[in-house]
């Protein structure tokens, strides 16, 4: 009877976790939770995992919070036994959080199991920056005058984007919008309207997002030029006009040309081609003849090729080109199948020219300009001063003058130019270490430090000065002076007080002025064809009465007087005094 009862229990028992078995089966999701920093609608694999004895059905809820901004798909799916099968959520560009719910059940053993796995979702936005075009705006603008640019603000976000726009600064005048709204995934351009005027601006922007605001500060360089520049590119635009026009006749020609190359019979087993010497850029003739019989005679419509050009021969067998470059070329003559029948090498030259070059002062800038890129080496007075390369066009600042040679060469030319350069001179003085201008006093017993300085800022070296310089500066006094003047035949000499001389100096020169010296001090340069000056002016003052040697002076004199009045009447006064004392001793006549 236990035995019996034994073995129901173990029965029971085996039933029992036959049951219980497949509800402890797992059902897992992968990730278990969602957490992204998103830009733009970013899809998300969940993987459901079915680990049970019987096929699953799953159904994804979502909480009313992300509803809007999360999709699922598909949102019921039956996965089998012991398999797994994916779910894929579509999520929106926005900041928001909550759930989803996945309900699952299965049957097995006419049992019915089901339960929910829950799903945290958490999604952040990142928005992209609004992309401003041009980043920095550099125009040129004639003076004076309004330009109108554009800019264009795109969009790349997956929300709508406020935009408010304010600017400073003298060189913008207007922009068309100053709030307004950028769609999503669209594009707005703005008119920027700029006055001529050089400086700079900042254009301002500020994007206002769903939960953040940004800014962007555009800067504005206007450079002015003169309305002049304007014309010469209308000259170029109506050139490039009339040489569009010169190609169109060109390959209208060259259509009747080719019309006629199909009519072309064979040409000679023998064909000779002659052309003239030829330079880069200037036209060359070329002439194609051929043999029949025992004579040459000249082919007409015969299509020639030099470069990139192909034209075809006129009645007389000629045709001209214009070489680019100089080297070596070869001239081909075709068939009318396109097959080189004829071809020669030649020698192209650089061609010749002459660089027409205005005189230019010191510390101006002298504008070189070129046919094409090449070296230019500069000389003056014979020796060499730069070397300019790579260019088409240079500035050159003259800093002293002289004769100037400019030679040039290039892939196509070779040429030569000169000018002159003249300078002006200018005259400084120091006194006693202050520096002054023309005009000023001058004490006497003082060094004068003269400078002569090109407007280049360099020391004018090599010139002669000339200098007018007082008589008394030479210790001669000044009646002495008028005298040396009028009976001289000096003819460096200024009446009525100064006496000329000439020095070269080297960029400066050093006066020391005398104790005793007054009067007006001149000096200029002595003036060429290359520099000349002013005149500087100092005024050397008198120095002032030495009142204690004229007083000592004058009662030195005093006394040599009264002692030659003493001598003079030297035998009278001693008449005098015997009388005197005869008188006393009573031997004079009486009173």
């Amino acid at each position: 009877m236990r035995l019996r009862r034994a073995w129901i229990v173990l029965i029971v028992l085996g039933l029992f976790a036959l049951m219980i078995t497949p509800a402890m089966a797992q059902v897992s999701i992968s990730p278990v939770l969602v957490d992204k920093s998103i830009s733009d609608d970013y899809y998300v694999s969940i993987r459901i995992t079915n680990e049970n004895p019987a096929s699953l059905d799953v159904t994804v809820e979502k909480s009313s919070s992300i509803s809007s901004w999360v999709d699922v798909s598909p949102e019921s799916i039956t996965i089998p036994a012991n398999s797994s099968a994916n779910v894929t959520l579509h999520l929106k560009p926005n900041t928001y959080s909550g759930r989803l719910y996945y309900f699952w059940t299965y049957t097995h053993n006419n049992v019915t199991h089901q339960g929910v796995i829950e799903q945290p979702v958490s999604v952040t936005v990142v928005y992209k920056d609004v992309e401003v075009y041009p980043k920095t705006i550099r125009e040129d603008v004639i003076k004076g005058e309004l330009k109108t640019v554009y800019v264009i603000l795109t969009n790349k976000n997956a929300v709508d984007v406020d935009v408010s726009v304010d600017w400073k600064g003298d060189v913008i005048k207007d922009v068309s919008d100053y709030t307004f709204t950028i769609e999503a995934d669209s594009s707005k351009t703005l008119e920027v309207k700029l006055n001529g005027v050089d400086g700079r601006g900042t254009i301002t922007y500020e994007f206002e997002y769903p939960d953040e605001e940004r800014k962007y500060e555009q800067d504005v360089y206007v450079y002015t030029y003169e309305s002049a520049h304007v014309k010469d590119l209308e000259e170029q635009i109506d050139q490039l006009k009339k040489e569009n026009q010169d190609l169109k006749s060109q390959i209208d020609q060259l259509k009747k040309e080719n019309q006629d190359l199909k009519f072309m019979g064979e040409l000679p087993s023998e064909i000779k081609i002659e052309n003239d010497k030829a330079y880069a850029n200037k036209e060359f003739r070329v002439k194609v003849s051929g043999k029949k019989g025992n004579s040459w005679i000249a082919l007409d419509k015969v299509p020639v090729g030099f470069e990139d050009y192909v034209k075809f021969t006129d009645s007389s067998g000629v045709v001209y080109f214009t070489p680019k470059t100089a080297g070596q070329h070869s001239i081909k003559v075709y068939d009318r199948f396109g097959n080189i029948k004829r071809e020669k090498i030649i020698e192209v030259q650089k061609s010749n020219i002459t660089l027409n070059l205005p005189d230019f002062s010191v510390g101006k800038k002298a504008i070189i300009t070129l046919p094409e890129p090449g070296t230019v080496t500069i000389y003056r007075d014979g020796h060499k001063i730069v070397t300019l390369e790579g260019r088409d066009k240079y500035n050159f600042t003259v800093d002293m003058p002289g004769d100037y040679d400019v030679v040039y060469s290039s892939p196509s030319y070779v040429g030569k130019g000169s000018f002159m350069a003249k300078g002006k001179v200018r005259i400084s003085a120091t006194i006693n270490g202050v520096q002054v201008k023309s005009g000023a006093k001058v004490p006497p017993g003082s060094t004068i430090q003269i400078g002569f300085v090109y407007a280049s800022g360099k020391p004018a070296k090599g010139v002669v000065a000339e200098i007018s310089m007082p008589a008394t500066a030479y210790g001669i006094d000044e009646k002495w002076a008028v005298l040396f003047a009028l009976f001289s035949s000096n003819q460096r000499f200024s009446p009525p007080y100064n006496i000329v001389t000439t020095k070269e100096v080297d960029g400066s020169m050093t006066l020391v002025i005398p104790e005793k010296a007054s009067g007006v001090l001149r000096i200029k340069l002595q003036s060429d064809d290359y520099i000349t000056s002013d005149e500087f002016t100092l005024f050397i003052e008198p120095k002032g009465i030495d009142w204690f040697y004229y007083i000592g002076l004058s009662a030195l004199s005093g006394f040599i007087i009264f002692m030659a009045m003493l001598y003079k009447d030297y035998r009278g006064i001693k008449t005098k005094l015997k009388k005197i004392r005869r008188r006393k001793k009573g031997y004079g006549p009486p009173t």
